[in-house]
C-alpha cells in the first residue's frame, strides 16, 4: 500500500479554528505554538499541535490518535466540526470529508474517489464504507508507522508482552495470511466434504439398489417355484369355473328378490306421500272456508283501535289547554278550557266495540283451530300405518340386498380368481420363460451394481484419505504454521532494530524476540520495562522504525509523511541529531516530516515552521 497524502482542511477541531494545510513535500517541518489565552496558563501547550494529525487521524478512522472520539469539537466555535484529507492510495485519489454536529451536515461521512462520489446512507453506512476501501488504514497502524508519539496508546512498547504479538499478527498481516490460508483450505476441506457426503449417498444408493435387485430375483425365482406345470393349472381352473356356475342361478333370483322388494318399498312410500298430500289439502280448505270473515273481523278491530287512539291524543291535548296565566295566575283573554265528556264518551263506545270484535275473532280462531285438530286426528292412523308398513318393507329390502351382496362378493372373487388363472394358464409358457429371463438379468444387474460399490467405494477411501490431509494440514496451520511466519517477521524486526540500533545507540544490543505467546523487548540485557527514560525512548523510535520497515518489505508500504509528536523527550540534543539523521538516511521515501516539539533549545534543523496562535478567544489559528 502506497500511501501520499496531499492536503488537510480542518473546521472547528479541538482547540483549533480554520486550519488549511499542505502535507506533500514539506521536507522537515517544525510545528510550534503560542498560546495567548490567558485562561490556559501556558506558553505553548494546549494551542492545538498534535490536534492537526488527531484530526487526520479522526477523519480516516473515527477516532484521535490517542484513542478517542469524544468532545472533539471546539466550544469556542460555532457551525460544528469538518474534517477534508485528500491523499493518494496506490495511485487513486481518496477525498474524505468527515462532520461532528455540523450546520448543514449533521455527523456524516462523504467519500470521494477520483472525484466520484462514493458515500453512503449517513455515518453507520459511511463507516463500514470506509472500512471497506480502506481495511489496512486503522488506528493501530497509523499510530504504528505514521505517527510516532511519545505516550500514545496506539505505541507498540505499551502493549503487554502478549499483546504485542497480537498486534504485530495485525500489523504484519500475518493473521490475515494465517486465516487466509485457514479460508482457503477450510474451502477445499467442505467441498471434500461435500464430495464425500455425495460419494457415500451415491454408494448408499447403488446398495439401495443391488438389494432391491436381490428381493426382485428372490421373489421371481418364488414366483418360478409356483407356476408348478401346466395340466395343475387346467385342474385348477376347472374346478373355479364349476364353482363359479353354481352361483350365477341363485345369484340372479336374489336380484329379482331386491328388485321386487324395492318396488314394493317404493309404492308404500308413494302412498304416504299421497296421504300427506291430502291431508294439507284438507288443512288449506278449512283456512279457505273462514279466511274471509276472519280478514274482515281482524280489520274491523285494527280501525277500532286506531279510532281509540286518536282519540285518546285529542282529549290528552284538550285537557293539556291552560286558561290562567301560571305567573301571575290571572285568567287570559280569548282563552276557554274545553270539556272532553263527548270524546271521552265516544272512546268509551269504541272501546266496548272492540271488545265484541276481538271476542267474535277469537271465536273463530278456535273453532278454525278444533277443526284443524280433529282432522288431525283422523289421519295420525293412516300416517302411523304406512309409516309401519314402509319400515317392514325397508327392513325385508335391506335383509335381501345383504345376501345379494355376500354372493354377489363371492360371485366377484370368483371371476377374478377365474380370469387370473385363465391368464395365468394361456401364457404359461410366455410367463416361465419371462421368469427365467428376468433372473438371468437381475443377476447381470447385480454383477455392474457390485462393481460399482467397489469402484465407489475405492474413490470414497481416497476422498476419505484426501480429507484428513487436508484436516491435518488445518491443524498444522493453527498450530505450527502461525509461530512459523511470525518468526520470519520477528527475525526481520530484529535485523532492522539492530542497524537502527548501532545509528542510534552506536551497538546492536537490542533484542526484538518471541517466546512462546510473548514479545520481548530488551536492550542491553535489560528488560524494556526496566530502562531509563531516555533509553526506552530511543528505543520506542527504533522498535517504530523497524515495524515501518517491516510493512515496507512485507506489505509494500510507504508512506510520504511522517510525524515526530514530542518524542524528544528525555532526550539530549545529541540523540535528537541522531534520530533526525537516521531518518534523514533510511527512510527515503518520506517527503515531509512534521515535527512537534517544547524544547526549542534543541534546535532541531528544518526546512520550514507552521505556527500555530491560540487566542484569547480559544481559538487556535494558522499564522
Amino acid at each position: 500500500m502506497k500511501l501520499k497524502f496531499l492536503h488537510i482542511s480542518i473546521e472547528n477541531f479541538l482547540s483549533l479554528g480554520q486550519i488549511d494545510l499542505d502535507l506533500n513535500d514539506m521536507g522537515y517541518t517544525l510545528i510550534s505554538g503560542i498560546n495567548n489565552n490567558p485562561d490556559d496558563n501556558a506558553v505553548s501547550n494546549g494551542v492545538g499541535k498534535s490536534s492537526i494529525f488527531d484530526a487526520l487521524t479522526w477523519c480516516i478512522t473515527g477516532k484521535t490518535v490517542r484513542g478517542t472520539d469524544k468532545n472533539i469539537t471546539n466550544i469556542h466555535t460555532e457551525g460544528g466540526t469538518r474534517v477534508e484529507l485528500t491523499f493518494l492510495v496506490d495511485g487513486k485519489e481518496y477525498r474524505i470529508c468527515r462532520y461532528r454536529d455540523h450546520k448543514k451536515f449533521g455527523n456524516n461521512i462523504q467519500i470521494f474517489i477520483d472525484g466520484e462520489d462514493k458515500s453512503g446512507k449517513g455515518i453507520r453506512d459511511g463507516e463500514k464504507l470506509l472500512s471497506d476501501y480502506l481495511p489496512e488504514l486503522t488506528l493501530q497502524f497509523i499510530g504504528s508507522v505514521i505517527v510516532f508519539g511519545q505516550g500514545l496508546p496506539q505505541r507498540f512498547t505499551n502493549n503487554t508482552p502478549s499483546g504485542r504479538k497480537e498486534v504485530l499478527e495485525k500489523l504484519s498481516q500475518s493473521d490475515f495470511m494465517i486465516e487466509d490460508i485457514k479460508d482457503r483450505l477450510n474451502n477445499r476441506k467442505n467441498l471434500l466434504t461435500s464430495l464425500v457426503r455425495e460419494k457415500e449417498d451415491s454408494l448408499l444408493s447403488l446398495k439401495s439398489q443391488l438389494n432391491l435387485l436381490t428381493t426382485q430375483q428372490e421373489n421371481r425365482k418364488k414366483d418360478l417355484e409356483e407356476l408348478g406345470d401346466a395340466s395343475q393349472l387346467l385342474e385348477e381352473k376347472q374346478q373355479l369355473e364349476n364353482n363359479f356356475s353354481k352361483l350365477v342361478e341363485p345369484l340372479n333370483k336374489l336380484k329379482e328378490e331386491v328388485n321386487n322388494n324395492e318396488n314394493a318399498w317404493a309404492k308404500a312410500m308413494g302412498e304416504k306421500t299421497d296421504l300427506c298430500a291430502l291431508y294439507t289439502q284438507e288443512k288449506s280448505n278449512i283456512d279457505k272456508k273462514y279466511s274471509e270473515e276472519l280478514n274482515e273481523l281482524q280489520q274491523s278491530s285494527m280501525g277500532l283501535k286506531s279510532q281509540i287512539q286518536v282519540l285518546e291524543k285529542e282529549i290528552v291535548r284538550l285537557k293539556n289547554i291552560k286558561d290562567v296565566c301560571p305567573t301571575c295566575g290571572q285568567k287570559l283573554p280569548n282563552v276557554h278550557k274545553v270539556d272532553t265528556t263527548e270524546q271521552e264518551s265516544e272512546v268509551s263506545n269504541l272501546k266496548t266495540l272492540l271488545s265484541e270484535v276481538d271476542k267474535t275473532l277469537s271465536d273463530l280462531n278456535s273453532k278454525i283451530y278444533e277443526e284443524k285438530s280433529l282432522l288431525s286426528r283422523d289421519y295420525e292412523g293412516h300416517l302411523l300405518s304406512a309409516d309401519n308398513k314402509i319400515k317392514d318393507l325397508k327392513e325385508i329390502l335391506l335383509n335381501s340386498k345383504d345376501r345379494l351382496g355376500f354372493i354377489e362378493e363371492n360371485y366377484k372373487h370368483l371371476e377374478f380368481e377365474l380370469t387370473k388363472l385363465d391368464s395365468k394358464y394361456s401364457n404359461y409358457s410366455q410367463h416361465k420363460e419371462y421368469l427365467i429371463s428376468a433372473i438371468q438379468k437381475a443377476e447381470e444387474e447385480k454383477e455392474k451394481m457390485q462393481s460399482k460399490i467397489l469402484y465407489g467405494t475405492v474413490e470414497w477411501e481416497d476422498l476419505k484419505a484426501r480429507l484428513d490431509v487436508i484436516s491435518k494440514m488445518i491443524t498444522i496451520t493453527t498450530r505450527e504454521f502461525r509461530g512459523f511466519l511470525l518468526s520470519n517477521v520477528i527475525n526481520y524486526i530484529q535485523d532492522r532494530a539492530k542497524m537502527y540500533s548501532k545509528d542510534i545507540f552506536g551497538t546492536d544490543k537490542i533484542e526484538f524476540t518471541l517466546n512462546g505467546n510473548n514479545i520481548d523487548i530488551s536492550y542491553d540485557n535489560k528488560m524494556y520495562e526496566n530502562l531509563s527514560g531516555g533509553e526506552a525512548q530511543k528505543v520506542n523510535i527504533i522498535i517504530n522504525l523497524a515495524l515501518r520497515d517491516m510493512l515496507c518489505q512485507f506489505s509494500n508500504f510507504n508512506s510520504n509523511i511522517l510525524v515526530l509528536d514530542e518524542i524528544f523527550d528525555n532526550l539530549d540534543s545529541t540523540g535528537c541529531s541522531q534520530i533526525i539523521d537516521v531518518i534523514t538516511k533510511r527512510l527515503t521515501d518520506i517527503e515531509s516530516v512534521f515535527i512537534i516539539t517544547h524544547r526549542a533549545e534543541l534546535m532541531i534543523p528544518a526546512d520550514s515552521t507552521i505556527m500555530l496562535i491560540k487566542e484569547k478567544d480559544g481559538i487556535t489559528r494558522l499564522q
